[in-house]
């Protein structure tokens, strides 16, 4: 289901960020939103948001280009005000300050919006879906605690995957 890739390159930074953009693409096979967000309106896109400092911006904007998320186009936002992430589907959160995360999480909260991070210790803040790098491959941790607060519905098949589940 998943391959866990080692980062060897003298490009890592590049290939580091494009192999977590398809990550984020495969999780969302086995992640189902509520009908009611992604069928309401089949020309709406899927809104794919990047808040804060990281470099996946880029090559995500790339990809999701010509790429479908569950059948449907992606919107790609980048954004820099709190109040614009509750349109978001997906929310890639960069480095920010702790008191910015831990409000921007209060924001969410019971939302059906995917929080991935690969910042240290995000998982253990309440972002579902951390991106770690452990012997040089890149790996993910998963908070159930913050997905059972949320309508989206994780499948098995990708919790068996992550290298840590937090219950």
């Amino acid at each position: 289901m998943f391959i866990i890739i080692p980062i060897t390159t003298a490009n890592a930074q590049n290939e580091e960020y494009t192999i977590k953009t398809v990550y984020i693409e495969k999780f969302t096979r086995f992640i189902t939103w509520p009908d009611s967000i992604l069928t309401s309106n089949t020309d709406k896109p899927l809104v794919f948001s990047i808040y804060g400092d990281t470099p996946i911006s880029e090559i995500a904007s790339e990809i999701f280009s010509t790429h479908t998320i569950k059948g449907k186009k992606v919107e790609f936002r980048q954004l820099n005000n709190l109040d614009d992430v509750g349109s978001s589907h997906i929310l890639f959160i960069g480095e920010i300050d702790e008191k910015e995360l831990e409000k921007l999480l209060v924001t969410l909260s019971g939302k059906p919006i995917l929080t991935i991070g690969d910042t240290k210790n995000y998982e253990k803040k309440g972002v579902m879906i951390n991106f770690i790098i452990t012997g040089g491959r890149i790996n993910f941790v998963i908070n159930k605690v913050s997905i059972n607060k949320t309508p989206l519905h994780f499948s098995h098949l990708l919790l068996k995957q992550a290298a840590k589940l937090i219950k």
